[in-house]
């Protein structure tokens, strides 16, 4: 074998062997759509290169063209991975239809099928290929088809790759450059190649400088970090944020962590630097956050998540994982956020400690004016006997009566207030329980009221089960009846009903026939100490906020629909009475 081909022969086989590597460590990362692409490129020029250093070697040639004939499986590859890169790359996802991908592989099949069948019909070679030498410079009609189909679709890639970097600010300035030389540099090969520059005679160079392009992909691969989740700017803004930032791929390996989020594993390690440190990069996520208890979602679960996660006992973070999607909205990674809310955490707990005091406080003072309260109510049931004899009876009447009205008020506001504090502290067993019965209790309670409004309550025949606690839902239903009393039309009509819920929680509504409620005071409703209105009926706004309190507990919700003018419906829901009925808390 002469010194030449020796020269090529070695030449090609490095080219083959940095191909084979490239598409090795760009297919370990085809999650990433471009990836892939590369992958499938280098594979291309791996061949190409291989079988053409094996043409130049000489070892076994059944024909002078046999090894050339077999390079065109892999030439065929290239501009085509090439061009689907720049798709890919430059975020045109949606131009590779599946019928688009099939059409891509027409031209590369139909052009191996004419070149190797081509002593049969002569449409690729027709007779100009010389038997001296290895590069093909003219040919038949498909000869120069496949040339105008390869070099289209190098050109629109190239052009689709520039316009895609010039439009970037200099933070991908490196980055840049290195896609616009990998781009340009099979054009300089052909320039080369096909004049007088070409310094290896009758060596076609294409190979050897897509190869070129190949490992400068790599190097931004590497370096820019070009098929990672996370964007050049990383270093501006990725290293230097405050919240912790780790990104998984598909598999749930990390892919990239800042040092926000190193800093706060290393603080879940005590401080040990060989356990948390950039080497992290390609680990499993479950066992980078295995300090902490996460769970990160299985396969391709797409649902986001957030955890509380407490280091040292003293640091709170709010952990969040978040899917990431590809342009054709396909799972891609995940991304895992870490907020410090220790500050926020402390602020809640010592506001919670405050409204605890508060509630404690308000009890006491509760349960101490409730006694002295009836030892008055008490006192005005007989002052009416020791009045002097030539008190006007009228008035006597009409003063001691006032007494008695605001003394009921005021342990009606008082039994509110202890009951509104026992919600959060009193442990009930829950049952099953029977809205019928529920409402027989309360309906003695309210019917002084029903009789002086002239209302109209609708019932329905049946109640469906649900699990609860019986007393608590009396109040429940006593407050809803009595706003409804108050505040429904003139007379009130009331209707009470019951339906199922799309997610199996049974809704309890009162509806009334009052003036309805204006969307801006909706929202307030069911806070302490706010009143339905100010003009109906004057009230301390404790009855909506122990309905809330009372269901809250029960494990379920509260709501209000109203339009000004057509009245109001409030609604409770519950979740449905087990098939056991075993109580439980």
């Amino acid at each position: 074998m002469s010194s030449p081909n020796v020269l090529y022969s070695t030449l090609l086989t490095v080219s083959a062997t940095v191909s084979a590597v490239v598409a090795i460590f760009a297919w370990r990362r085809r999650s990433v759509p471009s990836a892939r692409a590369i992958a499938w490129l280098m594979c291309g020029l791996c061949w190409w290169a291989a079988t053409y250093a094996l043409h130049w070697t000489a070892v076994y040639r059944p024909g002078p063209h046999f090894w050339v004939d077999l390079t065109y499986a892999g030439v065929v590859v290239v501009p085509t991975s090439f061009f689907v890169f720049a798709l890919r790359f430059t975020h045109r996802d949606q131009w590779l239809t599946t019928p688009a991908r099939y059409w891509l592989l027409v031209e590369p099949l139909l052009t191996l099928l004419l070149l190797w069948t081509d002593p049969w019909h002569g449409l690729f070679f027709a007779g100009k290929r010389l038997p001296d030498t290895s590069t093909i410079l003219n040919g038949g009609p498909w000869f120069w088809t496949h040339i105008v189909y390869t070099y289209t679709l190098l050109l629109i890639a190239c052009l689709l790759l520039g316009r895609f970097v010039l439009r970037k600010t200099t933070l991908f300035r490196g980055q840049a450059t290195l896609i616009l030389a990998a781009a340009l540099l099979p054009w300089l090969g052909n320039v080369i190649g096909l004049t007088a520059l070409n310094p290896l005679p009758n060596l076609d160079l294409t190979p050897i400088f897509f190869t070129l392009t190949g490992i400068l992909l790599a190097g931004s691969l590497l370096h820019y970090r070009l098929f990672d989740l996370l964007p050049v700017a990383r270093s501006q803004l990725f290293e230097s944020m405050q919240a912790g930032v780790i990104v998984l791929d598909v598999q749930n390996r990390v892919v990239d962590i800042n040092p926000a989020a190193l800093r706060f594993l290393a603080l879940s390690t005590a401080g040990a630097a060989t356990a948390v440190s950039a080497a992290t990069v390609g680990q499993p996520g479950a066992a980078l956050l295995a300090p902490w208890d996460v769970q990160l979602p299985a396969g391709t679960q797409p649902e986001a998540q957030s955890q509380l996660v407490v280091v040292n006992g003293r640091m709170h973070l709010d952990l969040r994982v978040a899917p990431l999607t590809d342009n054709a909205g396909q799972l891609s990674g995940r991304l895992i956020t870490l907020h410090d809310i220790t500050d926020r955490t402390q602020l809640e707990q010592a506001l919670r400690r405050q409204n605890e005091e508060l509630e404690a406080f308000a009890h006491t003072v509760a349960h101490d004016l409730k006694g002295p309260l009836g030892v008055l109510l008490g006192y005005t049931e007989v002052l009416p006997d020791f009045l002097p004899a030539d008190t006007v009876p009228s008035e006597s009447a009409g003063i001691v009566s006032k007494i008695q009205q605001m003394g009921y008020k005021m342990n009606t506001i008082i039994d509110e207030l202890l009951l509104l504090t026992e919600i959060q502290q009193q442990a009930v067993s829950r049952q099953s329980v029977d809205m019928a019965a529920v409402l027989a209790e309360v309906m003695p309670r309210i019917e002084p009221l029903i009789a002086a409004r002239q209302a109209v309550i609708d019932t329905p025949a049946s109640w469906p089960a649900v699990w609860g606690y019986a007393p608590w839902l009396e109040e429940v239903w006593t407050n809803l009846l009595d706003n409804a009393l108050k505040y429904g039309g003139d007379p009130p009509r009331i209707t009470l009903g019951a339906d199922v819920q799309p997610d199996g929680m049974v809704r309890f509504f009162v509806r009334d026939n009052g003036p309805g409620i204006a969307p801006e005071a909706q929202a307030l409703l069911f806070t302490e100490f706010t009143r339905l209105g100010q003009v109906r009926t004057a009230g301390h706004g404790l009855g909506l906020s122990i309905i809330k309190r009372i269901i809250t507990r029960l494990d379920g919700r509260v709501g209000v629909s109203s339009t000004p003018g057509r009245g109001s419906t409030f609604y409770f829901c519950l979740p449905p009475a087990p098939p056991d009925g075993v109580a439980g808390l």
